[in-house]
């Protein structure tokens, strides 16, 4: 059964007669709140309809950020994959960390990431093709680290040694389990099992269920 409405008009000149009868001498402070009282029992607008959601074409797929043999600066990393179908231009490419400092890719140069491309992003350049980022820091316990390009917001991806995020263990790194998960929540992450330097665990460069799409 549908909810009974009253036309806004209907009801303003019902308030007006019932006002002017009764008590005329206020008629003059009321008249100018009397459209605003009748839209108060109309049903509320209806909000407009969503566009199609923005495709994700790029994934924070690992990060490193509590080193256990190396120095942060050497040790630390951040993994980016595109999962996407097109080519994307690296240098056009920010991460904003948790300090609030965004810095640019900019030391890629022309360098492209292909669908299915990986790429690492270290502040020392220090891995196998991976890509110097000056200035980057990340917390050991906490963190949140945005992925952006021409400011627009592309991913995010979040870490602390609380639940439910995976127990906080030095020298292995955070890994997202699928291409499709919300890095801001903590199932969607695991600890790597991958050797990589001595008692350490990442996989920078790869990314496994990548190479099954």
């Amino acid at each position: 059964m549908k909810p009974f409405t009253t036309p806004a008009g209907a009801v303003t000149r019902s308030l007006k007669l019932h006002l002017t009868s009764r008590f005329p001498f206020i008629i003059w402070l009321l008249m100018p709140m009397l459209p605003a009282m009748a839209r108060a029992g109309e049903p509320p607008p209806t909000a407009p309809p969503m566009g199609p959601p923005v495709p994700v074409e790029l994934r924070i797929t690992e990060v490193m950020a509590d080193p256990l043999l190396l120095e942060d600066k050497a040790g630390e990393y951040i993994e980016i994959a595109n999962v996407g179908a097109t080519t994307v231009v690296v240098a056009g490419l920010q991460l904003v960390l948790p300090s609030g400092k965004t810095l640019s890719l900019t030391t890629a140069g022309k360098r492209k990431l292909p669908p299915g491309g990986v790429l690492v992003v270290c502040p020392l350049g220090n891995r196998a093709g991976a890509v110097a980022l000056k200035g980057m820091r990340l917390p050991d316990r906490a963190g949140r680290v945005e992925l952006r390009r021409k400011g627009l917001l592309l991913d995010v991806a979040q870490w602390t040694r609380k639940w439910p995020w995976p127990k906080g263990q030095a020298g292995r790194s955070l890994e997202l389990k699928g291409p499709r998960l919300d890095g801001r929540v903590g199932r969607s992450w695991r600890r790597s099992r991958v050797p990589l330097f001595g008692v350490e665990r990442g996989s920078p460069g790869v990314v496994a269920w990548l190479k099954k799409r």
